[in-house]
């Protein structure tokens, strides 16, 4: 996520700039706020964290919803 550092009318027109790119979690970092072995864990969790598997499970998950609503059909009768 980008922020404006300032920004400055030219012409009537508003010229916005931005720092670089960072994550939350980064600036968060960057404030000094966490103790070293908080900011270790949270890097633990983040490495484990995989996206395309998360996605992966929900799609199967997703696929296996109309099989319930049969399974429960079968069931009431």
């Amino acid at each position: 996520m980008r922020k404006v550092i300032s920004k400055t009318r030219i012409h009537g027109k508003v010229r916005k700039r931005y720092d670089t790119a960072r994550t939350p979690f980064q600036r968060l970092i960057d404030t000094g706020v966490l103790k070293p072995s908080a900011i270790a864990k949270i890097q633990t969790i983040k490495a484990c964290a995989d996206p395309l598997r998360l996605h992966e499970h929900l799609e199967k998950l997703i696929q296996d919803v109309p099989s319930l609503f049969t399974q429960v059909d079968n069931f009431t009768g």
